[in-house]
């Protein structure tokens, strides 16, 4: 009966705790818990610091693959905004052999929004005619250029490059025996 009478007490001294008590209980909890952590470091930060190293990665790879999946203007007709044979190429590439997480279709925007929105409806019949069955991937208007140049720009320089070449021509035979006299 004394133990029952002594454990009620307690009880009740503890519950009844003033503010100043439970700060110093608080304090002593948050004391044992970084003991506790700090027996087992570094294993619990592992996997943040991990996260943290990655992060930069990971935003590096999304731009990359944006860049990628990129149709710019060079794609398109300058009258028409149409799609021109290296842009379909470009976007049956896109929907049919990147990565399903990565089917994105980023598309440049025009001088104007009625550009833009043409661009975008010649990418989206596009992409429906390309993709047999399942979801279509999305098509996104973006303000980032991929890196090139209009195909008939390059064609012509290699095309210049390799006018410009002189004949292959061996050099003359020399009448020297290669020895002395």
């Amino acid at each position: 009966m004394q133990r029952l009478v002594i454990a009620l007490t307690l009880v009740l001294a503890g519950i009844s705790l003033t503010g100043k008590a439970q700060a110093q209980f608080g304090f002593w909890r948050r004391v044992v818990i970084d003991i506790e952590r700090n027996k087992h470091w570094p294993q619990p930060f592992q996997t943040w610091d991990r996260q943290a190293q990655r992060a930069p990665w990971v935003v590096m790879v999304d731009k990359g693959w944006q860049l990628e999946n990129t149709v710019g203007g060079f794609h398109f007709d300058r009258e028409t905004q149409q799609l021109t044979a290296a842009g379909q190429h470009k976007v049956r590439w896109i929907v049919t052999e990147t990565p399903l997480q990565r089917r994105t279709v980023f598309v440049q925007r025009g001088a104007n929004n009625e550009e833009t929105s043409i661009r975008i409806d010649a990418v989206q019949r596009a992409v429906a005619g390309y993709v047999a069955e399942g979801p279509l991937p999305e098509v996104v208007a973006t303000n980032q250029a991929p890196p090139g140049s209009p195909a008939d720009i390059i064609d012509r320089v290699y095309r210049g490059r390799d006018a410009s070449q002189p004949a292959p021509v061996l050099p003359a035979a020399s009448d020297s025996s290669g020895g002395g006299q």
